[in-house]
């Protein structure tokens, strides 16, 4: 190889590696709760998670993607949506697609561990059998994190157990 070759191939390692850097960089700090934080319409939502059992515990990023990389660089490509939408004006859906599936919760909450603690408003519940029944945990937890901005973790409500369990057991039926 002759040296315009040899610079040339020198360049252009300098180049990927840089780039790679920056990336890698750029993906780090957009997984710190603080990026979140930097874009106005997350700001409450941050403050919620701040508050809450999950604040300073579990990043943004480990509940919203996937488990994996790849979950979490799907996550990021998602994201974007956001940031488009902002730049074009463009609102043909959904600006954030907030959804955090079992396998995510379950990387943290595993099944023997929920099992060794259902006991909830001295009521029995089976979590257990709701993840094996494909009950998502967010139909009952949803508003867990970004549900107050108090900081106060809310208990499912008993009608939203009734939602399902009303027509399989009257006792859940609320008086009146």
């Amino acid at each position: 190889m002759n040296r315009s070759g040899r610079s040339f191939l020198l360049v252009l390692v300098v180049l990927v590696l840089l780039a790679a850097t920056a990336g890698g960089g750029g993906l780090y700090y957009a997984s710190l709760p603080s990026f979140c934080n930097s874009c106005h319409i997350m700001q409450t939502r941050y403050v919620s998670w701040k508050r809450s059992s999950h604040g300073d515990r579990v990043k943004c990023i480990t509940c919203h993607s996937e488990p994996g990389l790849w979950g979490e660089m799907k996550a990021h490509i998602e994201g974007t949506r956001y940031i488009y939408a902002l730049v074009t004006g463009e609102r043909s859906g959904p600006i954030l697609k907030a959804k955090v599936g079992n396998p995510t919760c379950l990387q943290c909450h595993s099944e023997s561990a929920l099992a060794s603690r259902d006991r909830v408003e001295r009521r029995r519940v089976d979590h257990a059998a709701h993840v094996r029944a494909d009950v998502s945990c967010g139909a009952c937890h949803g508003s867990l994190v970004h549900g107050s901005l108090s900081g106060r973790d809310p208990l499912p409500p008993q009608a939203r157990c009734a939602s399902c369990h009303k027509p399989l057991d009257p006792r859940l039926a609320s008086p009146g």
